[in-house]
């Protein structure tokens, strides 16, 4: 009798941690279900267009099949924070709450993406692209470096490819480009141009 109680509970046991076993992997898997990705397309700075498809948790999804005629892809931003390296990934894992901006330029101009050191993104420009010959030179309005900061910093310019810089209007861009702000404690390898 003894041993049938034994092996009676044990049983029991079993079943009962098969039972927690399953629900705790059931918990740890990611949804399946379906739900609409959201996504915006930011075309020369000034037009937005908000576009979706159905995903599910996990998906890759590949924007930058999409051509958009006289535009050209240029990068993205991920969940508010600006993806550095531009023109290489058209691809991401969504989840539901993934947010997503991407980034067009007008064909034959210039990107210039502005970031604060985290990776906030601040705004976009272009190089001119009217005539034959576009010029290199930011059009528009460059956003002031000096009137973000952090706790005890200043900020005093931009890093541009390594390079501490104080004035963008005198810089030629001729490819895309993250420019972010620098802080005093920002090491940099190059000279400061202006």
């Amino acid at each position: 009798m003894k041993k049938l109680f034994l092996g009676l509970t044990l049983l029991l046991s079993l079943f009962m941690g098969l039972s927690f076993t399953k629900n705790v992997v059931e918990a740890a898997e990611p949804p399946t279900e379906s739900f609409t990705f959201n996504y915006t397309y930011y075309l020369d700075g000034g037009t937005n267009v908000s576009s979706s498809v159905t995903a599910t948790y996990g998906q890759k999804i590949n924007f930058a099949e999409n051509t958009i005629e006289n535009y050209e892809y240029v990068g993205y931003i991920v969940n508010d924070k600006v993806e550095p390296s531009i023109n290489t990934s058209s691809s991401i894992t969504v989840t539901n709450n993934t947010t997503l901006e991407i980034f067009y330029k007008p064909a034959g101009s210039t990107a210039v993406i502005f970031m604060d050191s985290n990776q906030e993104f601040i705004d976009v420009l272009y190089t001119d692209k009217t005539g034959e010959t576009p010029t290199n030179y930011l059009v528009g309005t460059i956003p002031s470096y000096s009137s973000y900061t952090k706790p005890g910093l200043t900020a005093n310019g931009w890093i541009v490819d390594s390079s501490l810089v104080t004035d963008l209007a005198t810089t030629a861009f001729t490819s895309d480009t993250v420019v972010y702000v620098s802080y005093p404690c920002a090491k940099t390898s190059g000279s400061v141009r202006s």
